[in-house]
């Protein structure tokens, strides 16, 4: 059977509720005024806080947060 630990479980949830609040609220660093993302560049209505990528950098942060308090 597949094992996971209680951790596990922890930061898989955190992240998902991270995400959603995000995607829910749409702060304008990562979406434009009509609710869409943002595409990564420098340019004029784009960010270089591109959504995809924060949702990776988060998964990674939360990874290590639970896996250094074990």
């Amino acid at each position: 059977m597949l094992n996971l630990r209680i951790s596990t479980i922890y930061m898989f949830s955190i992240y998902v509720i991270v995400s959603y609040i995000i995607w829910i609220y749409k702060p304008s660093i990562f979406f434009d005024t009509n609710g869409q993302i943002k595409s990564f560049g420098l340019g004029e209505n784009q960010t270089v806080f591109y959504y995809p990528l924060i949702l990776i950098f988060l998964s990674i942060i939360i990874f290590y947060i639970f896996e250094l308090n074990n």
